[in-house]
């Protein structure tokens, strides 16, 4: 005789209908769940789902090696126009020619794949989960988020044959020069405030230039970088525009716009450059359209993939 085990229990089979339709319908609300953050982090899955094609450019660049003079010598020159294209029915914001924007559209960049590094070589996993492109640039000790717009900026200026722009704010007040430290004068710590006196000889060799550096990197930050420049609105962003989050007493954040693209309706995408901490590569972070751009919407806030949104109050540009 076939009969059931002492202990054993059986479903009617409308019971298993029905336990099975709750597996499914749990299974759809946990999609329907997370489909909005895979969307977030993934900004490929955002492609997919808007449909926004991708568009070469930069056939023929105004830019070469020359114009990014710490290339390596066995290293070919890619530029992030060429690397990154833009998305269908957009074109590139006007630039003037030689100007810091431009120099930043065609910055060159590092072969696709390669890692976010922090100063000992190490790989830096999450830094490389949130990076589109990594600069052909190294990184350096206590060069951050605003050492990193500090750097691109003296680089640009000091190949551009501009010293005297050289400026940067310092965060106890007064500024760091370029000029004056050709001239030989080294900042001190005097008490509370920063103070200059020629302590060294005079030159503008790429080994003092890497000091001058590593000494604005010191004494700049967030709070100084959002005091530099001027403020810009959202619907006039350019290349080589950027926000600086200050945060006294806790870590800020501060990005800078490499390249900039609109539609006729005049809407704008930016790629956004980054650093951070620990000390590590400059890259590009992720965005939302094509994996690469930024949406500008001065309706509401920088989104930016992994950072909590900027106040577009906070963007500014060089003067």
């Amino acid at each position: 005789m076939t009969g059931v085990p002492d202990g054993a229990t059986t479903l009617s089979r409308p019971m298993a209908r029905r336990r099975r339709r709750r597996k499914w319908w749990a299974l759809i609300l946990v999609i329907v769940a997370i489909a909005p953050v895979a969307v977030w982090y993934w900004p490929e899955i955002n492609t997919a789902v808007t449909g926004v094609g991708a568009v070469p450019r930069c056939a023929s660049c105004p830019m070469s090696r020359a114009n990014y003079p710490w290339l390596p010598v066995d290293m070919d020159y890619e530029p992030l126009a060429r690397r990154i294209p833009m998305p269908r029915g957009y074109h590139e914001v006007a630039v003037r020619p030689g100007s810091f924007g431009e120099w930043l559209r065609y910055i060159a960049v590092a072969p696709p794949g390669t890692p976010v590094r922090d100063v000992g070589g190490k790989r830096l996993r999450m830094a490389s989960r949130y990076a589109k492109a990594v600069l052909a640039i190294d990184p350096r000790e206590m060069q951050e988020c605003a050492d990193v717009v500090i750097r691109l900026r003296a680089e640009y200026l000091r190949q551009a044959g501009e010293p005297d722009k050289l400026v940067f704010p310092l965060t106890s007040g007064g500024s760091i020069s370029w000029p004056r430290w050709i001239a030989g004068e080294r900042p001190r710590l005097a008490g509370d405030r920063i103070v200059f006196g020629r302590t060294s000889e005079r030159g503008d060799s790429r080994e003092q230039f890497d000091d001058f550096l590593t000494s604005a990197f010191t004494w700049c930050g967030t709070i100084s970088l959002a005091r530099d420049g001027r403020s810009v609105s959202p619907e006039d962003i350019q290349p080589g525009d950027f926000v600086s989050r200050p945060s006294p007493g806790s870590t800020g954040h501060a990005m800078l716009i490499a390249d900039v693209v609109e539609d006729d309706a005049g809407h704008h995408l930016a790629l956004m450059v980054q650093g951070a901490m620990p000390a590590q590569t400059p890259h590009v972070a992720l965005g939302h359209v094509l994996g690469a751009w930024v949406v500008v919407d001065p309706a509401g806030a920088l989104e930016v993939p992994g950072w909590r949104p900027f106040e577009w109050t906070l963007l500014r540009r060089f003067r």
